[in-house]
């Protein structure tokens, strides 16, 4: 999102972000989303990271009069596609990597350059192969990265006690990318969209400090909720584990899931 709005606005476009509640919306395009955007005056619609499986949702985008790009990572419905206006679809990219595609189109190889910072941010917390086109892309971005004066950039760096100039994939994977993502797991992705967009250093600073805070949470949820879970796991012969708790947050149940997952080497589903 970042990607596009950056890429968009220098291009001289009006552009509205707008990330879905995980709680509330879920992921993906979906009627309350695409109602806001035709309520906000837009004309075009850009997904980013989603949309190649939203048959319905571009039937109801074309029925609001909206046109649609879809840009998307993920796997095909086999041969069927959405009707969008456009699509641009990769599976070897992350979802962010294949926005900066459709962007470097529209604003010239050099500007986009400009963004390959986000892009190696996305590829590495996304936990693209570091191989071929991934691994040239992190390879520029980070170069980027570590002379950024991008003030969310530097904010997140001081907030972490990282210096900028020794920011490696490892900083990104386990320090940067857990605080980034933290928002949309407990709160609202579109804070961590502000912290890389924004341009002043004091919101910086306080988006940066509710991201790590909120991360500090989202550890402690997931702990607790990983040791109720081994108790429910404990002893059984099941070949597949199905645990469910109504205390367990919806921001957080793919990470319990993942471990036990790990840990015992069974597919498991946490609801």
């Amino acid at each position: 999102a970042a990607i596009l709005y950056q890429g968009l606005t220098s291009a001289g476009a009006k552009v509205l972000p707008y990330i879905p509640h995980r709680e509330k919306e879920g992921y993906g395009l979906s009627r309350q989303g695409l109602e806001f955007a035709r309520d906000s005056g837009a004309s075009l619609i850009i997904t980013t990271d989603t949309g190649i499986v939203s048959f319905e949702m571009a039937d109801f985008a074309k029925s609001l009069g909206l046109d649609l790009i879809i840009t998307d990572h993920h796997q095909k419905d086999g041969g069927k596609l959405p009707k969008a206006h456009s699509i641009v679809h990769s599976i070897k990219l992350c979802g962010a990597a294949v926005s900066f595609c459709l962007v470097r189109e529209l604003i010239g190889k050099t500007k986009a350059e400009e963004l390959l910072d986000f892009v190696a941010l996305a590829t590495i917390s996304d936990m693209m192969p570091l191989i071929g086109v991934n691994r040239a892309i992190v390879y520029e971005g980070l170069k980027k990265l570590n002379l950024t004066k991008r003030v969310g950039w530097l904010a997140l760096f001081e907030e972490a006690g990282l210096a900028a100039g020794k920011i490696s994939s490892y900083e990104i994977g386990h320090v940067i990318a857990p605080n980034l993502n933290a928002m949309g797991r407990l709160e609202h992705a579109i804070d961590s969209l502000r912290l890389l967009c924004t341009k002043d250093p004091v919101k910086a600073r306080k988006l940066a400090d509710l991201a790590a805070e909120t991360n500090e949470e989202r550890k402690a949820l997931t702990a607790s909720a990983v040791e109720e879970a081994k108790l429910m796991v404990f002893g059984s012969r099941s070949k597949i584990h199905i645990l469910a708790s109504e205390k367990w947050s919806s921001g957080i149940i793919g990470l319990v899931a993942g471990r036990i997952c790990d840990e015992t080497n069974l597919s498991t589903v946490a609801i």
